[in-house]
């Protein structure tokens, strides 16, 4: 990842401390690290719009078969390097900055989003920022129908969940809104102070049964869905980034 950014021409997020990509942190008796590249704002790069996803997931069985996460969440992964990939060919267009985030320790608690979150809070940036944080961006084949955007209830959320909206009615995909999500990075981020939500492909366990199983690979999911959540999650982007907070 750091070298798709790196490609990119993104630069590291020095405002929080950062003189690379990877931002390492302790997560129990182990260390994980983030993946955070910059695409400066030339109005207000003072202002930071955060585009995330993560990238662990759950290991390796008991037989020594691995849980690939194509769909959890790899799909939200690849949707992060393509939106970076398209905006940084608008740099000149974007007011506030966008900051690209690929975490860890999503799956053991968060806790790449919490060391994120003390950062931000340490630098006095958690004010000047929000997120969209993509989860799942994989259903079943032919399942991906609609969005759901976990917006929290809260009304800091709503610049995001407008953006989403917008986007969603603009290419003909359904965004249903969702009460506090259950646990993913956004919420880390909402309880931290930062506006944060989740936007997922139609979630139920019927349109994503190989979550958290040895089968949740490439070949199961809805190219069509993760596409068209992806066209959704570009345009919120873009959104925010001109709008400001």
């Amino acid at each position: 990842m750091s070298s798709h950014f790196e490609s990119l021409g993104l630069v590291n997020f020095a405002e929080a401390g950062l003189d690379s990509y990877m931002m390492p942190f302790d997560a129990r008796s182990m260390q994980g690290e983030n993946v955070i590249a910059v695409l400066r704002g030339a109005v207000r790069p003072e202002s930071y719009v955060f585009v995330a996803a993560h990238y662990d997931h759950i290991g390796v069985s008991k037989d020594g078969l691995v849980y690939n996460g194509a769909d959890d969440d790899a799909t939200g992964v690849a949707a992060v390097l393509e939106i970076a990939r398209v905006l940084s060919t608008a740099r000149s267009h974007l007011q506030e900055t966008l900051v690209f985030v690929a975490f860890s320790g999503e799956e053991i608690g968060g806790f790449g989003s919490r060391s994120l979150c003390e950062r931000l809070k340490a630098k006095d940036l958690v004010r000047r920022s929000l997120m969209l944080n993509l989860e799942v961006l994989g259903a079943a084949k032919g399942k991906g129908t609609f969005l759901d955007a976990w917006d929290q209830g809260v009304a800091t959320t709503m610049p995001i969940i407008q953006g989403v909206q917008a986007m969603g009615r603009s290419i003909g995909i359904p965004v249903g809104r969702q009460g506090r999500d259950p646990g993913s990075d956004a919420l880390q981020m909402l309880d931290c102070g930062v506006p944060a939500i989740s936007v997922d492909v139609a979630w139920s366990p019927e349109n994503h049964p190989n979550y958290h199983r040895l089968t949740d690979d490439a070949e199961s999911i809805d190219v069509d869905g993760l596409y068209k959540a992806t066209q959704v999650a570009l345009g919120t982007a873009w959104l925010l980034a001109n709008d400001g907070l």
